[in-house]
């Protein structure tokens, strides 16, 4: 999705390989054979989220990308730029952008860093897209396997209102989740957290 429109290596799409398991199984489904939602189900509905923002690497650069499915343009907020994964920094840039119609566009674009630059260990690249009619959404990307990084002690805050959980951290969380063994239909679940971003 992330080639989308691209005049160099124009791709898009997705493909799902396989949706639910037949039997009871440990299987590659998103769907296991008692209709539960795996964590992979929502990993892959943000990744087929009609707008959707995306960091990939190329060429030496981390370029920060919002792609849009739908048959209408939309205007929104694209903060993108390196964070602390302690939460004791933040370095933002702020985009306003229109994404065309059935289009993508190209947001920003920045070097990747050595590691005598940046410690891969303590910090992530990040993008956040906000919008009227679309879902906030986010990506990132790590500069070292989540073995290797410097993870602090998580400090979750939660808020429940009118049936909505909010979830916040002054740090860097990977793969919070509601266990739920699958039954509940969420927006989302199994996600991770920026520091200071709350997650709806």
């Amino acid at each position: 999705r992330f080639r989308k429109g691209d005049r160099e290596a124009e791709c898009q799409g997705a493909l799902v390989w396989s949706y639910n398991d037949c039997w009871g199984e440990n299987g590659w489904t998103i769907i296991d054979h008692y209709v539960r939602r795996k964590a992979s189900y929502y990993w892959f509905r943000r990744a087929a989220a009609p707008v959707k923002v995306l960091v990939r690497s190329r060429d030496g650069q981390l370029v920060t990308r919002v792609v849009n499915d739908t048959l209408q343009p939309y205007q929104a907020e694209v903060r993108c730029g390196w964070v602390r994964l302690d939460g004791n920094g933040r370095e933002w840039q702020k985009h306003s952008v229109t994404i065309p119609a059935n289009g993508m566009i190209e947001v920003a674009r920045a070097p990747i860093p050595s590691p005598t630059q940046r410690n891969p260990r303590e910090w992530l690249y990040a993008a956040t897209l906000m919008g009227e009619g679309i879902p906030n959404d986010q990506a990132i990307w790590l500069l070292a396997p989540h073995r290797e990084l410097a993870m602090a002690k998580p400090g979750l805050s939660t808020n429940v209102q009118n049936g909505v959980l909010e979830v916040s951290s002054p740090v860097y969380c990977h793969g919070v989740h509601i266990e739920d063994e699958g039954h509940e239909v969420m927006t989302d679940n199994y996600f991770e957290l920026l520091p200071g971003i709350k997650r709806r």
